[in-house]
C-alpha cells in the first residue's frame, strides 16, 4: 500500500525494479502496468547462483514475463538465465555493472579522519570485519558466522558487523543468539550515501 502511495504522488514515466522476489518490488511492477507505464527489471541472478527446480522457474518466467516491459542486466552468464525463464531477446539490454570509486574512497576517507568518534557514535567495534550485502542463503552467512564463531573461541578479538537486510536475518539472529556468539553488529539496510562510512571504519571486508 505504501509503494503504490508513493508511485501514485510521484506518477513516475517508468518504473525500475531491482529483483522480483518481495512483495514490494513486485507491487511496483504492478502498478506500473495497471498504469500503462514501462516496467524495467534489473537483473542480477544467474542460472548458477543456487540450485533451480524446473516447476519453480517455470511460474517465475511467467512472472518475469508478466509483470516486466524490458530487463537490464550485468552479463553474459544474467542475459543467458533471463532468456532461460522465456523473456523475449529484443527486449534485454545488456549494461555495465560499475561502481563510482571516487564516491566510495572520498566517503571511506571522510569517515576514518573521524574514526573513534564515528565508531562509538554507530555503535561500532574499533576493530571488525565487514559483510556488505543481503541477508539471503545465496550470500553463505550462515558459514560466515560459524567461521566466526570458531575464531572469537580461539581468542579472536574483532567484532563482526553486518549491513543488510533480507529473508534470512531472523533465523541468523536467533543462531547468533542461541550459540551466544559475541559483537555481532546488524547494522541493517544501508543507503548508498552511508555505506562508504561503513567501508572507510572497517578493519576487513569479508566476502563469503
Amino acid at each position: 500500500a505504501c509503494v503504490r502511495a508513493c508511485l501514485e504522488r510521484l506518477a513516475p514515466d517508468a518504473v525500475a525494479v531491482a529483483g522480483y522476489s518481495e512483495p514490494v518490488m513486485r507491487a511496483a511492477a504492478q502498478w506500473a502496468k495497471s498504469h500503462q507505464r514501462p516496467s524495467i527489471l534489473l537483473l542480477v541472478t544467474s542460472a548458477a547462483d543456487r540450485k533451480r527446480y524446473w516447476l519453480k522457474e517455470r511460474v517465475k518466467g511467467r512472472l518475469v514475463r508478466s509483470l516486466f516491459d524490458a530487463i537490464f542486466l550485468g552479463g553474459e552468464r544474467h542475459r543467458v538465465y533471463a532468456e532461460s525463464l522465456g523473456f523475449p531477446a529484443d527486449r534485454i539490454w545488456q549494461m555495465q555493472n560499475v561502481a563510482d570509486n571516487e564516491h566510495f574512497a572520498t566517503g571511506a576517507q571522510a569517515a576514518r579522519e573521524q574514526g573513534s568518534a564515528l565508531r562509538e557514535r554507530l555503535g561500532l567495534p574499533e576493530r571488525h570485519f565487514l559483510f556488505v550485502g543481503r541477508v539471503a542463503p545465496e550470500k553463505n552467512l550462515r558459514t560466515l558466522l560459524e567461521a566466526y564463531r570458531r575464531y572469537r573461541v580461539q581468542g579472536g578479538l574483532w567484532g563482526l558487523v553486518l549491513v543488510g537486510g533480507g529473508s534470512e536475518e531472523s533465523a541468523l539472529r536467533e543462531w547468533v543468539a542461541t550459540n551466544g556468539v559475541p559483537e555481532v553488529h546488524w547494522a541493517g539496510i544501508q543507503s548508498y550515501d552511508n555505506l562508504p562510512t561503513y567501508y572507510g571504519l572497517a578493519s576487513a571486508l569479508v566476502l563469503p
